[in-house]
């Protein structure tokens, strides 16, 4: 990549600034008057002209105006911006927001993804890591009638995980419990992920009678189908309302929305992406990706790690967003985001 001169950074900063903030052009005369640079229109014109042969910024039509390019912007953001520290009103709702004792890692998620969205007015994302490995400490079978039964998983680091599961055979409140204690028994101290394992792998075959069989069959496929990890969207028509319509397709984004496992799988193509900053706030531009939808949109996210636990939390937003505040937010989020899990992990309260 090539390194601009400190006068190039600047113009194109704020080129890159005006456009954000207006969603216009910007020229030579606009940009002497409200940035009080200290050079003349010449001057400028001819730093313009430069930019524009590098392809860091285009001409308007319309106008002598001048527009990012995705080569500017991508400068712009891993060279010239500075991210904005939350405000203190912004970090006394994240503390408030946090302060509940939750111990369940999709609530905790969950809530994050709300937090992201209400901060920003954009589309906030929490992803949990299908490559977690967490190891059960106690599962509990609950009797509600013939053909439901309320299983009840504990992790050892006191994560609690509840399904409600459906059994077209008949059983009753016995039956419920003594299997309940013989799973209890047999599954304690696995990870979470070997449980999508069918029951002989398990040698339960020969310990319990083949209704029984069937039905530890049954709920051990219902838990854990899903168990890949989930993804929390929340905010996303906050895009469509802060955002001009021009800017983007907006069935191709609403559509994009409702497909969740589209979204998820991107998220985790970019956990194994070692492309990706470590620790530190990314920004990919939709249009990069080709996925319609997306084009005029990005997303902004960081992952996070806790023991062999991962995910991601993020922000999806038009393109014309204001990354300085919007980084700023996912950074500190992300910040806590991990601490709350560390104590989870440490049993604190």
């Amino acid at each position: 990549m090539i390194i601009l001169t400190e006068r190039e950074e600047k113009i194109l900063g704020a080129i890159i600034d005006y456009y954000l903030d207006t969603g216009k052009s910007l020229g030579s005369r606009t940009l002497v008057k409200k940035y009080n640079l200290d050079l003349s229109s010449a001057t400028i014109r001819n730093v313009m002209a430069d930019l524009e042969d590098m392809n860091y910024i285009s001409k308007t039509h319309s106008s002598s105006g001048r527009l990012p390019t995705t080569k500017g912007y991508k400068y712009y953001l891993d060279t010239i911006l500075e991210i904005r520290k939350v405000t203190f009103d912004e970090m006394e709702k994240i503390t408030i927001a946090y302060e509940n004792n939750m111990t369940e890692i999709d609530k905790i998620l969950e809530k994050t993804s709300n937090i992201l969205s209400n901060l920003s007015n954009y589309a906030g994302i929490a992803l949990e890591s299908k490559e977690k490995t967490e190891i059960i400490s106690k599962i509990e079978l609950i009797f509600v009638n013939s053909n439901t039964i309320f299983a009840v998983f504990v992790s050892e680091n006191s994560n609690v995980r509840t399904k409600k599961i459906h059994i077209d055979i008949p059983i009753n409140e016995d039956e419920v419990k003594k299997i309940g204690k013989i799973i209890d028994k047999k599954i304690k101290n696995l990870n979470m992920n070997y449980l999508t394992y069918k029951s002989k792998y398990l040698n339960l075959k020969s310990s319990i009678e083949v209704l029984e069989e069937i039905i530890f069959e049954e709920i051990i496929e219902e838990c854990y189908k899903n168990d890949e990890g989930n993804i929390f969207i929340n905010g996303a028509p906050s895009i469509i309302e802060n955002i001009n319509s021009e800017e983007i397709n907006i069935v191709d984004t609403v559509k994009i929305f409702d497909e969740k496992d589209k979204i998820k799988k991107l998220f985790e193509n970019f956990m194994k992406d070692n492309s990706l900053k470590e620790k530190q706030v990314n920004v990919v531009l939709g249009e990069e990706l080709k996925i319609e939808g997306l084009e005029n949109l990005s997303l902004v996210f960081s992952e996070y790690k806790i023991g062999e636990f991962k995910g991601i939390i993020g922000i999806i937003g038009p393109k014309r967003m204001e990354y300085s505040k919007t980084l700023g937010i996912v950074e500190y989020v992300k910040n806590e985001v991990v601490r709350v899990l560390n104590s989870i992990e440490k049993g604190e309260e």
